[in-house]
Parts: structure tokens; sequence; C-alpha cells
């Protein structure tokens, strides 16, 4: 414990990403991104290891942490699927200036019935 406290990840664990990674971008000529869920499999697996090692007083904390780990799993799948969709630009441009066109012709309308009631006061004089 004491050779990897504070370490959020190993010297192992940086060499496997860094092996994926190169070979990643041999394949493709891409950066690579790492999955969300690399980091959600870390954990399962030390929940494992603390339970094999008898490191938890209760066993039923063991599958209390799995489903807190599913939780965190499927918020975080939301979260990518929803940051992926794009709204088209198209759209945000034409509400734009639909709402631009529509203050424009309220305030047009409302200037030419301002002057229609002017024209006609004084055609009436």
């Amino acid at each position: 414990i004491r050779e990897t406290f504070g370490k959020i990840i190993t010297e192992p664990e940086i060499r496997a990403f860094e092996a994926i990674a190169k070979y990643y971008f041999k394949q493709t000529r891409q950066r690579y991104l790492p999955e969300y869920w690399v980091p959600i499999q870390w954990a399962v697996r030390l929940v494992q290891k603390a339970g094999l090692h008898g490191n938890m007083p209760d066993p039923r904390m063991i599958g209390y942490m799995f489903k807190e780990i599913g939780i965190f799993r499927d918020r975080l799948q939301h979260l990518e699927i929803y940051s992926s969709l794009m709204m088209p630009l198209v759209y945000t441009q034409v509400s734009f200036k639909n709402t631009g066109l529509f203050h424009f012709l309220s305030i047009l309308t409302g200037l030419i019935c301002f002057f229609l009631k002017l024209f006609s006061f004084f055609i009436i004089l």
C-alpha cells in the first residue's frame, strides 16, 4: 500500500496505456483517446482484490460497491451519448434570424399603424 499510496495510476498501468496508444496510432494514424470505461474496469478489479484479500469487513459491501460503480458507469454513458449529439448550426442560425425578423416586422407594423393613424388624422382635418 505504501508504494501506491497517493498515486492514481501505477507505472505498469501507464506503460499499458502507452502501448495501446502506440498500437492504435500505428494502425489508424490518429491520436488515441482512452475509453471512459477503462478506469471503471480498474475500480471493479480493485474492489474484487479488496474482497478476495478480506479488506472489506462485510461481503455485502462488495455488491454495494459494484452497484455504485454500475450507476456511475451508466451516468457516464449517458453523458457520452448526449455530448456526442450535435445540434446543427443551421437550426440555431435559422431560429436566431427568425426571432430577429419577427422583432423587425413587429416594429415595422407598429410604425405603419402609427403613420396610418397620423395620416388619417391629417386627411380628416
